[in-house]
């Protein structure tokens, strides 16, 4: 995956005068839509099977926290609200190159 948003966008760099802010526009329209219904869907079904008590609720704010930054958050440890979402530890680090590509170009 990362080859391949890289060589896209080094083709898409090469042939034309990039447009940084509508680059991120792009990015944030393609990937928030999808990671929020997902984040969501999540964070009901984790509601639904998950009891929060005193004792867990600031784990489940890490939580939460996490996942809104794109941290990602182990779901196996949080009460075993077992749920696997396999690449979205990829998140963090396609944001990091999205913002790294102007100060390469």
């Amino acid at each position: 995956f990362f080859l391949i948003t890289g060589y896209l966008f080094i083709s898409k760099i090469r042939k034309d005068e990039v447009s940084w802010k509508q680059i991120y526009i792009s990015r944030i329209k393609r990937i928030i839509p999808l990671y929020l219904f997902v984040f969501l869907f999540i964070l009901a079904i984790t509601l639904l099977n998950v009891q929060i008590t005193a004792s867990n609720y600031i784990e489940f704010l890490k939580w939460v926290s996490d996942w809104i930054l794109f941290k990602g958050g182990s779901f196996q440890n949080f009460e075993s609200g077992l749920v696997i979402a396999g690449v979205h530890w990829t998140l963090i680090y396609e944001w990091k190159f999205y913002f790294a590509l102007p100060l390469i170009f």
